[in-house]
């Protein structure tokens, strides 16, 4: 199985992605976590240059790094029977390269015929405690400094509906809830999914 999740900085996709992993591993299945951007060169030139590049330009870069990493790490694993759980994929290419400037149809254009997640995870949170997770950061990305986090949960929702009707399966996860009942849930969907 490929299982994503994207939604606002802030929000606790890496707790819930590390969680789950816990919980699969517990239930013996074997569990590949990876990220985008990707640690390869074209994922850190990314994150290095993610201040000087916006709209069209980073959107390509983004695309560039997901092809890769679908051809050289996503489709390898699962082929091995790893579930794959990766933090971040074409969910948040909707909701940051449109906080850049980009339509939604612009975004899915650059990302055409990409490998479709068995299950997209939209992860949320309310705005104070999005807040309070990044108030905690030393750093922050040009995302997290110059856009809200109202915005990003809402365009979080739009993507989510947006690629529904596209035939994207989509779950949204509320981490203001108890992580424990999301992780369940979570878990026993991919259970019955892979049995």
């Amino acid at each position: 199985m490929f299982i994503t999740f994207d939604g606002p900085n802030g929000a606790g996709k890496s707790t819930v992605i590390e969680e789950l992993a816990k919980y699969l591993a517990f239930k013996e299945k074997q569990v590949y976590i990876t990220k985008e951007p990707t640690e390869t060169e074209i994922g850190k030139y990314i994150r290095e240059s993610e201040e000087k590049y916006a709209s069209y330009t980073l959107a390509n870069l983004v695309a560039a790094d997901r092809h890769n990493h679908i051809k050289k790490e996503i489709v390898p694993y699962i082929n091995k029977g790893h579930i794959v759980l990766c933090d971040r994929y074409i969910p948040s290419s909707l909701i940051l390269q449109v906080l850049d400037g980009l339509s939604m149809s612009e975004v899915m254009s650059i990302n055409t015929g990409f490998l479709k997640p068995d299950l997209s995870v939209i992860v949320y949170a309310n705005e104070s405690t999005i807040s309070e997770r990044l108030s905690d950061r030393s750093t922050l990305t040009r995302f997290e400094r110059d856009f809200s986090s109202e915005r990003e949960i809402e365009l979080s929702f739009k993507a989510g509906k947006y690629l529904e009707e596209l035939g994207y399966k989509i779950e949204y996860i509320d981490t203001d809830e108890s992580l424990v009942k999301n992780i369940e849930k979570l878990g026993d969907m991919i259970m019955v999914a892979v049995s």
